[in-house]
């Protein structure tokens, strides 16, 4: 009698096959660090889309042949990025003052020989905003200054008025 060299197979047995190894670039050492600084210079082009898009939303919003419908979606699509131009302006903001708050704090370490301290993104978020907001207050206190100069040169321009049309 002859053997057979063939293993009896189950039909219900899967076969066990090595996976391929995946690997997320994002979360990968291979990758390196993220550069904030290089990835705007390497994709600078991305951004100079996003404002030619801004434009043309803003000169359709000012045609006039267009629908409420139309014209509420392009509303909503331009607030949507002039949100994301905040948000990613106020991101930029928080990293220049947190790396600002960290090279101040490795010169206090070699001068001064004191113990480091390093600012939670907590306490620096909060810090981002107040300056944000004195920002914001400054231009409303120059936009009410210039409401306030018109409104007086308005008020005086009447009087010139009259006094032109009395002398003709």
């Amino acid at each position: 009698m002859v053997v057979s060299n063939r293993k009896p197979f189950n039909i219900f047995e899967k076969k066990k096959t090595a996976k391929p190894i995946v690997r997320d670039p994002r979360f990968s050492n291979l990758s390196g660090t993220l550069n904030p600084s290089f990835f705007k210079k390497a994709y600078k082009f991305l951004f100079d889309k996003r404002e030619e898009e801004k434009g043309i939303i803003e000169q359709r919003l000012k045609g006039k042949k267009l629908t409420p419908e139309e014209r509420q979606e392009l509303k909503n699509k331009l607030s949507t990025y002039r949100d994301t131009d905040r948000m990613l302006q106020r991101k930029e903001e928080e990293r220049k003052l947190k790396q600002e708050l960290v090279t101040q704090e490795k010169k206090n370490i070699l001068q001064k020989n004191k113990q480091p301290f390093y600012y939670s993104q907590r306490k620096i978020r909060k810090m981002v905003n107040e300056q944000m907001a004195n920002k914001g207050s400054i231009k409303k206190a120059v936009k009410k200054e210039k409401r306030v100069v018109q409104r007086e040169r308005k008020r005086n321009m009447i009087p010139e008025r009259r006094l032109v049309a009395d002398n003709v």
